[in-house]
């Protein structure tokens, strides 16, 4: 592992979750039975979290790591695993495949902190926390034995058999058939509606910028016979204030991909509207469609990234992504004029998602 030719010297850190008990105490780290020393920056918490910085643990368990102070992204490679980080992303890379983080890696005096669990999963450590040592124990997976030698063959002489001519016919098979073209994509046009039903209630007085959100898609709507059960839409809270005097609570949660439970991932964009809102058409066959008026709407008012839920609401007047409809108090109740109140929306509530652009799905994702 070299850094020494970046500006990042001191870099990488992990991070675990302490009670506030031992949070005082000091903090020690130990690596397959062997403790860690440390130069000059020691173990830390930060809101609730052990971080250590990266050159005495990585380097101790055995992983390289590459710096790219261009993009502030890290590279570390170990156990046949290769992550890949950025400051200021949840999202990184796993053997190539993008995975969320519930942290985002940040630079504080110099180093480059990530969260501990994800790095533990990620390079294939485990790692414990012992309170009564106010120790971090991290167990590096065990290297395979080497193979054994190869005997070396007894020398013998060397008989040379000169065999007499053959003529050999050889009949050459047919080539084989070229292997089938895979299915096109599954194309989930712009205005269609994807229904879906929040998994966890959300209200503006205790809601946190960055908080995670999800809704699970429920429903055929003949998309192929209907996505694979568990199939959600994800997503955070960009903002939340909770109501004081005449200013009511107000909420801005926006969903940004839909996920599938094999992993595949697809980013969205679009506008969340409730499912009975009058603008919502729902055929035969149990698709949800958008009226041409509400998708002039969503092309209008669709944000530059994921689909907006709602914006909240001033003075007890609710205002944002469902207001075209005229049943945005479904989603957060009927609001007194005379005193602010804080934006509501319970567990199990359900919505429609209309989407702004095509979403193209690969149909591996459908099974």
């Amino acid at each position: 592992m070299n850094l020494s030719a970046t500006s990042i010297g001191a870099g990488l850190a992990v991070a675990l979750a302490i009670s506030p008990a031992t949070a005082q105490q000091p903090i020690q780290v130990s690596i397959n039975g062997n403790l860690v020393q440390f130069d000059n920056v020691q173990p830390t918490t930060v809101d609730g979290r052990v971080m250590v910085p990266f050159r005495s643990v990585l380097e101790q368990m055995g992983v390289q790591v590459v710096w790219n102070s261009d993009n502030h992204t890290v590279i570390a490679n170990g156990n046949g695993r290769q992550v890949n980080l950025q400051v200021g992303s949840h999202d990184a890379s796993v053997n190539g495949r993008v995975v969320s983080m519930d942290a985002e890696p940040e630079i504080t005096d110099g180093s480059v902190l990530v969260p501990l669990r994800f790095l533990s999963e990620a390079l294939g450590s485990k790692v414990d926390w012992q309170p009564q040592n106010n120790m971090v124990v991290i167990t590096t997976p065990a290297a395979p034995p080497p193979p054994p030698p190869t005997p070396k063959p007894e020398e013998r002489p060397e008989r040379i058999v000169v065999p007499p001519p053959t003529v050999i016919v050889k009949e050459v098979p047919a080539p084989a058939p070229p292997p089938p073209p895979p299915p096109p994509p599954l194309m989930i046009e712009r205005g269609a509606v994807i229904p879906m039903q929040l998994d966890t209630a959300l209200d503006s007085q205790h809601a946190r910028p960055g908080d995670h959100v999800s809704a699970t898609i429920f429903g055929k709507a003949d998309w192929e016979n209907g996505f694979p059960e568990g199939t959600r839409l994800e997503g955070r809270v960009r903002g939340a204030t909770a109501a004081s005097g005449s200013h009511g609570g107000t909420l801005d949660v926006v969903f940004t991909h839909i996920e599938f439970p094999d992993g595949g991932r697809y980013d969205i964009h679009g506008v969340v509207v409730p499912l009975k809102d009058p603008y919502i058409l729902r055929s035969a066959a149990g698709r949800f469609e958008a009226r041409q008026a509400a998708s002039s709407y969503v092309a209008a008012n669709t944000p530059t990234e994921g689909a907006v839920l709602f914006n909240g609401n001033l003075n007890g007047k609710p205002t944002g992504g469902s207001t075209f409809g005229g049943s945005f108090g479904e989603f957060v109740g009927v609001f007194d004029h005379r005193m602010a109140r804080n934006a509501i929306i319970p567990a199990g509530t359900r919505m429609g998602l209309i989407l702004d652009h095509r979403v193209e799905i690969d149909r591996k994702d459908l099974h």
